[in-house]
């Protein structure tokens, strides 16, 4: 089944021929794929500078041919895919009390079983068995322990079709109303460093604040997340953080404590959200203390990468962007990959970036490029109405 579905999807990408390479600015080479299955592509610092903040313009290519792709932003959480599977030989067993099988209809990752009851069972026990067979059965978890009428259990990760449950407080089939098969993973956050800055610093005695002024330049990078950098070993100051655009008119953007101590858990992040702003203001209250020696800022932002499907046979990979009037595409990609089979575990990787050489800067309209001819014109078409005016009233007047 996956091998159907990947071949069905590198077949998909011969149906997108419409890129454009001159209308991309950058592009970085991949390496060769190797082997079938799904790939993923890490970037570096340059794309979250030059690519659009949404990411809209990253195109991945194959010897010119666009190819469908899954954007994914490691910002961590948790993925949860419930499935329907069907109940099969339900019934009451001997000494052992209800036990029903459930099959899920193929080959599929799973790790926590949810039932509905109308019992409600406090300090419930329940035995989860998985098997590729009806017969062959393994035993994953037999401490499953629930308390209330939705039951949750999970146990250790699993392919196999088959999963037999067994409730030892329940004697009638008729206890179990549903039941659902899941996958659930905690994914972890994947911060990508942006930028690390020494900041133009400044103190101010009246107010007791140390200021720290930051210039990402005319490109600025994308980030959602500011960290101080300081070897003091231990401190509790407020900061706050306004962004601005010509370092004039200053926006809040976040506040909060940062701390360090010893033996315990230090916090020296600060959350922004989704920013592009080339001025970053960053103000730490001091009170009565020493200001903080040494202070570096790092800008980090969610990770991103794409994923796709390599096509069959060999061929160059590229990843494309830089193109701000690109549209958001719109692939299959990732609602097939939510249904299939687990793809084959991919791999970051990355590339140098270089600009690209098919790259045309667009044209712009001859009346932004000649905006005084533009004018000229216009008063000569003004001047023209008014004298044909004139000339119209002294005629209308002899008359």
């Amino acid at each position: 089944m996956t091998r159907l579905v990947l071949s069905l999807l590198a077949a998909s990408v011969l149906l997108r021929a419409d890129f454009d390479p001159a209308r991309w600015q950058w592009r970085h080479r991949l390496p060769d794929p190797g082997s079938p299955g799904l790939y993923a592509v890490g970037f570096e610092t340059q794309v979250y500078r030059a690519a659009r903040a949404d990411f809209a313009d990253v195109r991945v290519v194959r010897d010119g041919v666009e190819v469908p792709y899954v954007l994914e932003i490691l910002s961590g959480g948790v993925e949860l895919r419930e499935f329907r599977p069907q109940i099969l030989d339900i019934g009451v067993v001997h000494g052992a009390g209800l036990q029903l099988t459930l099959d899920l209809g193929r080959s599929l990752r799973h790790n926590r079983l949810r039932l509905s009851t109308g019992e409600t069972s406090v300090r419930q026990f329940i035995r989860v068995e998985t098997a590729d067979r009806p017969g062959d059965w393994v035993l994953v978890r037999d401490d499953g322990y629930v308390f209330d009428s939705l039951i949750t259990v999970d146990y250790p990760v699993s392919t196999r079709r088959y999963v037999r449950v067994t409730c030892p407080a329940w004697k009638r089939p008729e206890d179990v109303k549903n039941a659902w098969i899941a996958w659930r993973e905690e994914r972890p956050e994947v911060l990508q460093t942006v930028a690390v800055l020494d900041p133009r610093r400044s103190e101010d005695p009246q107010t007791q604040t140390t200021t720290l002024m930051l210039d990402l330049g005319p490109s600025p990078p994308l980030y959602d997340r500011l960290r101080l950098e300081t070897g003091a070993p231990r401190f509790q100051r407020n900061i706050m953080v306004d962004i601005s655009p010509d370092a004039a008119e200053w926006t809040p953007l976040g506040a909060g404590p940062i701390t360090r101590a010893p033996d315990q858990p230090e916090f020296l992040v600060t959350r922004l959200g989704d920013r592009r702003r080339r001025y970053l203001r960053v103000r730490i209250q001091n009170r009565d203390d020493v200001p903080l020696p040494a202070v570096r800022v790092h800008l980090q932002v969610a990770a991103r990468r794409v994923k796709f499907v390599p096509g069959a046979g060999p061929g160059q990979y590229w990843v494309y962007y830089g193109n701000p009037q690109a549209k958001q595409p719109s692939y299959d990609l990732a609602n097939v990959l939510h249904r299939s089979d687990p793809p084959v575990p991919p791999v970051m990787v990355g590339g140098q970036a270089e600009a690209n050489p098919d790259y045309r800067p667009p044209v712009r309209p001859w009346t932004d490029r000649y905006p005084a001819l533009l004018y000229a014109a216009l008063a000569a078409a003004i001047l023209g109405l008014g004298y044909l005016s004139v000339r119209l009233l002294w005629k209308v007047k002899s008359a």
